[in-house]
Formats: C-alpha cells, sequence, structure tokens
C-alpha cells in the first residue's frame, strides 16, 4: 500500500510539472523518503514527504529528523493514505500561490 501511495505520487507531482526523487543519507538513516521540487516564479518550493503504510506513524528517530528539519524551516509531510498525499498537493499548491506556509495540518505532522 505504501508503494501505491509513492507510484501515485509521482504520477500526480509529474503531472504539475514537479520533480519527485528519493532521498537517501549514507550518515543517516531516518531521513524522508522523498524530496520534491515544485518550481513556480518567482521561487520554487522544496519539501519533504515521509510515505508510511495506513495508520502508521513516523518512529521516534524520524519524528526527530522532522522536527529538526522543521525547526531549520523546512516542510516535512508524512503521508498514509492517498487523501493525505492529496491534501498535501493542495496545501504545497497554495504555499506556491500565496508564498507562505500555513499552520499546516496535525495529521501531516505525526
Amino acid at each position: 500500500m505504501e508503494k501505491d501511495i509513492e507510484d501515485y505520487a509521482r504520477d500526480e507531482f509529474k503531472k504539475l510539472g514537479w520533480i519527485m526523487e528519493k532521498f537517501t543519507s549514507p550518515q543517516k538513516r531516518s531521513v524522508p523518503d522523498d524530496i520534491i521540487t515544485a518550481p513556480d516564479y518567482p521561487s520554487a518550493l522544496i519539501f519533504f514527504i515521509e510515505f508510511k503504510q495506513p495508520k502508521e506513524t513516523a518512529t521516534p528517530q524520524q519524528m526527530k529528523d522532522h522536527a529538526k528539519r522543521r525547526e531549520l524551516g523546512a516542510i516535512v509531510f508524512v503521508v498514509d493514505c492517498y487523501g493525505q498525499l492529496d491534501a498535501t498537493i493542495e496545501i504545497a499548491k497554495w504555499i506556491l500561490a500565496n508564498g507562505l506556509v500555513p499552520e499546516l495540518p496535525r495529521w501531516l505532522m505525526k
């Protein structure tokens, strides 16, 4: 199921002209799964997604990594179903359109 959501994400991002790349770090195991680049004027939006099985949450190490990234100003979404992915896309579109980062729903932060 997690792979199905990832495949769906890849297709949706491609339709939008966004780039989805597997994100890995040789020194660290708890990094988010993918990095997304959404090009737009005047600048691109870059964010991370951690994909999970339905009803699954990030591990404690992943949560710590996500928190550190958010402290540094990065956007990290945790997605475990198609609806959350669709909401993630809509939030990213809103950020691109408005140039602001809204208060993110708690379910995207788990």
